[in-house]
């Protein structure tokens, strides 16, 4: 997908993936956009952008740093989470006359045992620390103190963005409308922003595994009761919004697969090669994060070698224990009814709780869907 119009660089819509039906970049597209301009051209980068994947963020803030000519960020409207850091790489960063910015911790949602979950959150902290350096660096804040506000999260407008030094200059044309985003699901949002996103029906998906590198899927302050008595095998990192749902269908028991013991550095490496690789962009970014987090059975390689292959084009996960059940010449699992994602999430969860935990110490408990349709045709497909 083109980024560019008029000689300049448009970031407008989600970072790493559409989530409304709206326009998005990904990394790749602000890749092919420089090369086209040439690596020593100056080059102006608008941006309106409410959020979206971080790693996908880092990825085009690296891009721009790295480019040879001059690079000006210009913040049309919003430039809020992963597009906050992505504006970082300007060597101008303007803001227009009524735009935001918003720098924040990432956050995210994961269930599972305890060393899975410890797991999300080392990653999660890592990725903050991450972030604060690269403001630090354009602000000159300590990186720790900046941490801090990112916590509470931290709204400026543009005055106070150039104030405090994550803008060069403020600029007295009329800023564009925000960008599509679920403005509600940040915790200090501008009320205006929120409403907005309300009226137009601006709303995250419950289950988007990790998306948050990203975006906060709570309000802390409205969520902390209602985690006071989280259920024994599920420790969220953050509380998704809590909406009525159907009682999700009970699941035929599947065959166990146990996921091999390894350390928390290594599984945090697995999940970064899965979620950066070309492969997992674009429209098969949900398949990669169910592949990620919910599929530690099977390595990067294979994780990988599913998205390569396509077998899930629609996002919505497969039965991994299905599939490897099959490499092996036993009977397929028989699935639950189809409801779509966010409903296969939802069945999968309840048997994860309903299952116990395997015998050896810190071994997860086995996943009732996972994901492929054949990762019996795996091997054939590694490089």
């Amino acid at each position: 997908m083109t980024i560019i119009k008029d000689g300049e660089l448009v970031l407008y819509g989600s970072v790493g993936a559409s989530f409304f039906g709206e326009r998005y970049f990904e990394d790749i597209d602000v890749l092919e956009a420089l090369e086209e301009l040439g690596d020593d051209a100056d080059i102006t980068v608008r941006v309106n952008s409410g959020g979206g994947y971080t790693d996908q963020g880092i990825a085009i803030y690296n891009a721009l740093k790295a480019h040879g000519g001059e690079v000006t960020v210009v913040v049309d409207g919003v430039a809020a989470s992963a597009a906050s850091l992505i504006s970082m790489a300007g060597d101008q960063i303007i803001m227009r006359r009524g735009a935001t910015m918003m720098l924040h911790d990432p956050s995210g949602f994961a269930s599972g045992m305890a060393d899975e979950i410890a797991i999300a959150v080392r990653a999660l902290d890592r990725i903050g620390a991450v972030m604060a350096s690269i403001y630090a660096e354009q602000s000159g804040d300590d990186p720790d103190d900046l941490r801090k506000e990112m916590k509470a999260e931290l709204w400026l407008t543009g005055e106070e963005a150039v104030k405090r030094g994550f803008a060069t200059a403020s600029e007295d044309v009329k800023a564009a409308k925000a960008a599509a985003f679920d403005y509600g699901a940040y915790a200090h949002s501008p009320k205006k922003l929120v409403a907005m996103a309300s009226k137009r029906n601006w709303k995250l998906p419950l289950e988007r595994p990790m998306a948050a590198f990203a975006a906060s899927l709570h309000r802390q302050s409205k969520e902390t009761e209602s985690m006071a008595n989280p259920p024994q095998n599920v420790a969220p990192v953050a509380a998704a919004p809590t909406s009525a749902a159907p009682a999700a269908p009970a699941v035929p028991p599947a065959a166990s697969v146990a996921a091999p013991q390894v350390s928390q550095d290594a599984a945090v490496a697995r999940v970064q090669e899965i979620l950066t690789h070309s492969a997992a962009q674009g429209a098969a970014r949900a398949q990669a994060e169910h592949l990620a987090f919910n599929c530690p059975q099977l390595d990067a390689q294979q994780a990988v070698a599913v998205l390569e292959a396509g077998l899930a084009p629609s996002g919505a996960p497969v039965d991994a224990a299905q599939a490897q059940a099959s490499q092996q010449g036993a009977a397929p699992v028989q699935q639950p009814a189809s409801g779509g994602y966010e409903a296969n999430r939802l069945n999968q969860m309840t048997a994860t709780l309903a299952q116990p935990q395997l015998a050896g110490a810190g071994d997860p408990s086995p996943k009732p869907t996972a994901l492929a349709d054949a990762v019996g045709r795996l091997n054939k497909q590694r490089r």
